[in-house]
This record gives structure tokens, C-alpha cells and sequence, in this order.
């Protein structure tokens, strides 16, 4: 009786331990995912990598995309001519970043985009003609991207994920909040 009533116990608590496994697997395979888990921007399968760019902005400023202070590169592509609503827009992805709070210093936001832009917000800048011509070069997808799609460029150089243009500000908020750390 004592053998039995060890044994019940030992299935009890193989059935209580296996058991969330049992159910992740099963909703896993059903295809359900949690929303808090999911990435609102797009992943770049397979990464590409531009270890070899090093981006040049308007004044003069280089910035590697291999870095070892964790630095990741924010690349947004601006429409041909940037007016008021451009202006807002900018302010609005600046604001993205600035909400990072302590872990806004890792990211930085680049420009590709027309010659004449309005003032910009701290922290962005428009990158030269020649930088965006290499790295356009380097990263074929980006030069047919749409005007307001970004780019996410992590600290070991690799084009790792894009942001499309109609995604809202809050919703990029939340994949840099989860990345950039």
C-alpha cells in the first residue's frame, strides 16, 4: 500500500510539473502567441550585415555601425520634400526616443534623406550625400523603402529589423523599448 500511495504522489507531481509545458506546447502549436511578445516592427530574415559602414552625418559627425558602447542605429527614410507635417512627424519619432529615458543615449536616430530639411530635433541628423549613397549601396532594401519606413541597426553592425511607414509612434516605442537596453 506504501509502494502505491509513493507512486501516486510521484505522478501527481510529475503531472503538476510537466503540466505548463504540456499547455505552452499545445497553444504553441495552435498557433497563439502572446500579444506582449510580439514585434510590431518587421524582422529582417536573415540579418544583413554592414559591419563595414561607417555612417557620416551633415556635420561631419562619423558614426560606426560596430560599436562597443551598445549603441544601436535608428535609419529612417524621409520623403523628398519636408514640410510642416515632416516636421511633426520628427518631432513625434524624437519623442520615441527621448521616452527611452536612461537607455536613450543607445539609440541613434540617422536621416537619409532630401538636402533641405527644417530644423531638427537634438540628437537627429541627416546623414551626407555620399554616407547615404554607400550604405544604400551596401543595403538594397533600403533605397526602395518608402518614405517614413526605419531601419534598426544593432551594435554588431546587422540590419536586424524595419519599422513600416504607417506604424504608429507608440507601437515603435514599444519594440525600442524592448531592444535597446
Amino acid at each position: 500500500m506504501k509502494i502505491a500511495d509513493n507512486r501516486i504522489r510521484l505522478l501527481v507531481v510529475a503531472i503538476l510539473f510537466l503540466s505548463p509545458f504540456i499547455v505552452a506546447l499545445v497553444l504553441n502549436r495552435l498557433g497563439w502567441h502572446p500579444q506582449a511578445t510580439r514585434n510590431h516592427g518587421e524582422l529582417i530574415e536573415p540579418p544583413q550585415a554592414l559591419a563595414g559602414q561607417v555612417l557620416v552625418d551633415r556635420a561631419g559627425d562619423t558614426l560606426p555601425l560596430v560599436n562597443h558602447d551598445h549603441r544601436w542605429t535608428w535609419l529612417i527614410q524621409l520623403p523628398a520634400q519636408c514640410d510642416q507635417t515632416c516636421s511633426e512627424r520628427l518631432d513625434e519619432l524624437f519623442r520615441v526616443r527621448y521616452s527611452l529615458g536612461r537607455h536613450a543615449p543607445k539609440l541613434v536616430p540617422r536621416l537619409i534623406g532630401p538636402g533641405q530639411l527644417p530644423e531638427l530635433p537634438p540628437a537627429m541628423a541627416a546623414l551626407t550625400a555620399d554616407s547615404a549613397a554607400a550604405l544604400l549601396a551596401a543595403a538594397p532594401a533600403l533605397a526602395s523603402a518608402p518614405p517614413w519606413t526605419g531601419y534598426l541597426i544593432d551594435d554588431k553592425g546587422y540590419l536586424m529589423m524595419r519599422f513600416p511607414p504607417e506604424l504608429e509612434a507608440r507601437l515603435i516605442r514599444r519594440d525600442l523599448g524592448r531592444l535597446v537596453k
